[in-house]
């Protein structure tokens, strides 16, 4: 996903700031190293789409995060959550410090793995009176967390030349609270040895699209709910506002 160029005289004016956060790691042996990102930009394209509203400014995404968890399996490259959560924090920081017509930061996060991060950047911007809000799609807890039905599908209906589906495969398959408990602990290749937790052997872009579609709704009615607190009243007092999820 390209990013519309924007200028310094771009932000002269009250806006709300979204930024997509994705990962670089594996996703099995059928989906690209960074489709947390890739999801995370579509949502933000879809979802911005929709709104359709100029005050609204899509920054570069992150690309680089927590996935110290996917650590042995070649191509991941991880910041560890200490540096993801102070990297999601000076972003935030920095550009409510410049820019002072910024009402809010959106958050869009396509990767499991930044949620400790981000709960961790939440409190210091909250701290720090910057007004935010870390958003993540929902997910059904059936043990498919990785690279499994959900992600590929939602991949393939993005854009099926994304998936290598001569090599859609299955991986472990069990109760979701145990194998995050594992994982957190062994990392996943001592959870699964080809990476996928989930199994993408039946992944269809049909459901991948109803996926997408809920995801879009939902971050829509985030994004305008965050505008109609952040935008209501643009005085000094407002901006240390944030709003529930």
């Amino acid at each position: 996903m390209n990013v519309t160029a924007l200028y310094s005289s771009d932000f002269d004016s009250p806006h709300v700031a979204v930024v997509p956060l994705g990962s670089w790691e594996q996703h099995g042996p059928h989906l690209p190293l960074n489709t947390d990102t890739i999801i995370a930009e579509t949502l933000c394209e879809r979802a911005l789409d929709t709104i359709s509203d100029k005050r609204i400014l899509r920054l570069p995404s992150v690309n680089y995060s927590a996935s110290d968890e996917h650590r042995g399996f070649a191509g991941t490259s991880s910041i560890g959550s200490d540096t993801a959560e102070r990297t999601f924090t000076l972003i935030a920081r920095s550009l409510s410090e410049n820019s002072v017509h910024l009402c809010g930061v959106i958050f869009v996060n396509g990767h499991g793995g930044n949620v400790p991060s981000m709960q961790s950047s939440s409190s210091a911007l909250m701290h720090h009176g910057v007004p935010h809000l870390f958003w993540s799609p929902s997910l059904d807890n059936n043990g498919d967390l990785h690279a499994g039905l959900v992600e590929t599908s939602v991949m393939l209906a993005i854009n099926s030349v994304h998936v290598r589906s001569d090599r859609l495969t299955a991986g472990v398959v069990g109760d979701a609270r145990s194998l995050i408990s594992e994982m957190r602990e062994h990392g996943v290749h001592h959870v699964s040895p080809n990476g996928v937790i989930g199994d993408a052997s039946s992944a269809d872009a049909t459901y991948g699209n109803d996926v997408l579609a809920r995801w879009t709704t939902d971050l829509v009615h985030t994004i305008r709910s965050c505008m109609a607190t952040w935008l209501a009243d643009v005085s000094e007092d407002s901006r240390s506002a944030t709003p529930s999820p």
